[in-house]
């Protein structure tokens, strides 16, 4: 693609285009952050510690739909030369669509996301600590034997630390604090909007609470990651603007399951922001593919 020259200017170098091929790389990143930190929860799982239950779905629904937009992001950027000159894209337009339902459908999963509602956000965290980083060589690979006898999969005797705590060391971040602004949005709602989860309730409202929440738990784990990881913080920057975007639209669906003139719509409107992400960070992050990819 950096090749490509249209209208006398090279293809990577218009605006458009390195702000969708930042954007994408920014989520990519994003779904590796979770992936190799949800993996730290599974790894250190026990009888008092069973958040993975909570990463787990997350894992399946989140970062597989993840997948689905950073490629199409990219498509936007190659255009017609993805399926006429490189057969892998083509391929990958197809195969990704159905990633998401590999593992079993994603409705599923944000619907097992929804039954932690409560304790994840809960007033008081519990003391369960942070697990330490498979990837930074923290803890051995080793096989936990917790998965050979594990029983006990009740949502609501899982304990969660805060659900803040992630994002203290990320807070000189502006689309950081966003986003927290966004979360405690989000937990108003929950505790004084009186949403009940209890049977019967319609399918189509629990995947739509499990959306939102499922970003929640996605972005927590990414902060954490980013400050173990010390990940730049333009791009720290990139990655919280597509959350922001993420919790915003999720909000709006689920405020379309309640009629028009309610509490419900009005604290869930309290949930969308805007992102507040500099052109110095999106050229930053921008700068740093061109030069690490050669694009």
């Amino acid at each position: 693609m950096g090749g490509r020259v249209l209208y006398g200017q090279p293809v990577t170098q218009m605006p458009h285009i390195r702000a969708a091929t930042a954007n994408a790389f920014a989520r990519l990143v994003a779904m590796k952050l979770y992936a190799y930190r949800a993996l730290d929860y599974l790894q250190a799982s026990c009888a008092a510690d069973r958040r993975y239950l909570l990463f787990n779905a997350v894992q399946k629904a989140k970062v597989s739909t993840e997948g689905v937009k950073v490629i199409g992001l990219l498509s936007e950027c190659i255009g017609a030369r993805g399926v006429e000159a490189e057969t892998y894209f083509e391929s990958a337009l197809r195969d990704a669509q159905l990633i998401p339902g590999l593992e079993g459908s994603t409705h599923i999963n944000f619907g097992l996301t929804a039954q932690f509602l409560d304790t994840y956000f809960a007033d008081r965290g519990s003391e369960a600590s942070s697990p330490a980083s498979l990837v930074l060589g923290e803890v051995a690979a080793e096989e936990n034997p917790y998965w050979m006898h594990t029983r006990d999969r009740n949502a609501k005797t899982v304990g969660f630390a805060h659900f803040l705590k992630a994002y203290v060391r990320l807070g000189a971040i502006a689309n950081v604090r966003l986003f927290v602004e966004q979360v405690e949005a989000f937990r108003q709602f929950i505790t004084r909007s009186e949403t009940g989860l209890s049977p019967p309730v319609d399918a189509g409202f629990l995947i739509a609470i499990g959306k939102c929440l499922s970003t929640c738990a996605y972005a927590q784990l990414i902060a954490e990651n980013c400050v173990a990881a010390d990940v730049a913080p333009a791009l720290i920057c990139l990655i919280f603007h597509g959350l922001i975007e993420d919790l915003a639209a999720e909000a709006l669906k689920l405020s379309a399951t309640f009629v028009p003139v309610s509490d419900h719509r009005r604290l869930l409107k309290q949930v969308v922001r805007v992102p507040r992400t500099s052109a110095i960070d999106l050229e930053s992050v921008s700068e740093f593919i061109a030069s690490r990819y050669k694009v």
